[in-house]
This record gives structure tokens, sequence and C-alpha cells, in this order.
């Protein structure tokens, strides 16, 4: 036994190490995408047994179901806006955290403070801010004489979210883009300085295609979790009003826990496991050519 356990010690010590972890990722990873697979195929309550109804469930999700589409709208249009603003203010908040000669840790902490509050308490606290009577924001317009703005109105709602979302998340992709900036050459950009190179110029010939890396890196992940957002919309509107805000997960949320339909949730679930996967493979063939990487060009 003892000369079993020295032949093969190497492979008792990962198990050792790795075993709480191939069984937690079996646990609740593996076996259960396993089963969702499966459940795709079949018409399943939770207080019924599974019966095998082949490809219904994504028939009904395709033709029978007018919700999807509006989903489908509501988070292709959250996702662009998320990208775009959520990136931008990231960039332009780094950018000038950059330039600031002093207390560059103070600026940069002052904006990152928003992403470490509990998810829960920052949304709560935009809740009670969005408020028609007694808001914080109505009661500024009020100072100056404006009517109050109905921030969570089916017109609003999804706006009011994106700024939202945007607020909470500025600071860690600024945090990112502050890093980046950081490995930008001094030497290239006193060059271009003498050269006669405005700061615009700079930004575009210089500065963008270093931190490119980075910038495309943050593009990614905010397209997978832009397309994949659910916690605000149930804390602050449900889904609604008149399905304004209603996303692609909180419909999946909605036909898994609510209405119990664990069969067509989770044919929906892989649906827009595809749609991610597929926008996430677009954009990082296509957007990985235009990224510059210092020790081999540009991106493959």
């Amino acid at each position: 036994m003892a000369n079993v356990f020295k032949k093969y010690k190497t492979t008792w010590m990962f198990l050792a190490y790795a075993g709480p972890w191939i069984v937690g990722f079996l646990a609740f990873s593996a076996i259960p995408l396993l089963f969702s697979i499966y459940f795709s195929f079949t018409k399943y309550r939770l207080l019924a047994p599974p019966e095998w109804i082949g490809w219904e469930n994504y028939r009904m999700l395709f033709t029978e179901t007018p919700e999807f589409w509006i989903g489908m709208k509501n988070t292709a249009y959250y996702t662009v806006m998320r990208v775009i603003f959520g990136l931008g203010s990231g960039l332009i908040v780094a950018l000038l955290v950059n330039a600031v000669p002093v207390c560059k840790r103070v600026f940069q902490t002052m904006f990152y403070l928003p992403g470490v509050l509990p998810f829960v308490s920052s949304t709560l606290l935009w809740q009670s801010m969005f408020a028609t009577n007694g808001g914080l924001l109505n009661n500024i317009f009020g100072l100056f004489s404006l009517s109050g703005v109905d921030w969570l109105s089916a017109d609003n709602a999804m706006n009011s979210i994106l700024f939202m979302s945007v607020w909470s998340g500025a600071g860690g992709t600024a945090t990112m883009f502050i890093t980046a900036l950081l490995n930008v050459p001094q030497d290239l950009v006193e060059s271009m300085r003498l050269d006669g190179a405005g700061p615009i110029r700079q930004f575009f010939r210089l500065t963008l295609p270093m931190i490119s890396p980075t910038f495309f890196y943050l593009f990614i992940m905010e397209i997978i979790g832009s397309l994949q957002v659910f916690g605000p919309i149930l804390l602050l509107t449900n889904g609604g009003p008149a399905f304004a805000t209603t996303t692609l997960t909180f419909q999946i949320y909605n036909y898994a826990f609510i209405n119990h339909n664990m069969g067509f949730a989770s044919a929906y679930a892989w649906v827009v496991f595809v749609i991610v996967l597929v926008f996430t493979l677009i954009f990082f063939f296509f957007g990985n050519r235009a990224v510059y990487y210092e020790d081999g060009g540009e991106g493959a």
C-alpha cells in the first residue's frame, strides 16, 4: 500500500487539492448543465415528471412567444447603450484621473467606490432616488422649479436602469483603463508632442492603439454581461411597466421560478447561451484583428 501511494504520490496530491473543486464543479455546474439540455426537450414542471416532447419548446419559443422578441429588442438596446456609455464613461474618467498631477489614488478611489457597494444596497438607493414623489432627483428638479419625472415609467425605465448600471460600473472600467494608460511609453508621448501632435492626435494615434488589448477585453466583458442583465430589472421594475424592461434572462427567471415551467425555461436559457456565444465569437474574431500587441503586432 505504501509503495502504491509513493508511486502515485503526485496523483493523490492533485486529487487532494483539486478534489473539492472537481466535486463542486460536477455537482453545481457540469451535471446541472447536462440536465438542462435534457429538460429543454421535455415538458417539465416541478411537480410532475418530465415528458419528452422533442423540439416543441424551441418551436414555441420562436413562433408562439411574442415576449421573446420583446425581450430580444430590450436586451439589444440595453447591450448597445451599456457598451457605448460604459466604456466611454470609464475611458473618460481614466483619462481625467491620469491627467491629474496629484492625488491620483484619491480620485481613483472616489470613482471606484460605487463598484464596491453591495449590489442590492446600491439598487435600493437608486430606487429611492428614482421615486416620483419625494425622490432625490425630483426634489432637485423642484429646487429649480422644474416638473418631476416618472423615472421608472414605460418611456424612461430602461434608460434609468442604464444610467444606474453605468454609474456603478464606470469605476471598475476606469481602473482597468488607468492601469493600461500607465503602460503607454512616455518617450513616445514626448516624441509626438515634440513633433507638434495635439492631445486628440496623440490619443488616436498612440494612446488608443496602446490600450487596445484592455479596451477589447472590456468590450467583450461588457457585451457578455449586458446580454445577461437581470438584477437591476428584477429589483427596480420587475420587467415592467408594460414589458418595457423585460429582458431575455428576466424571462428565463419568470418561466423557471414563477411559472415553474422548467422545460421551457431550459430551452430559453440555451437559446440565450447560443446568442451570447455567437456574438462573443463574432466580436472576438473580427475585433481581435484591430488590437495591437507589443510582442506580436496586431491580433491574429
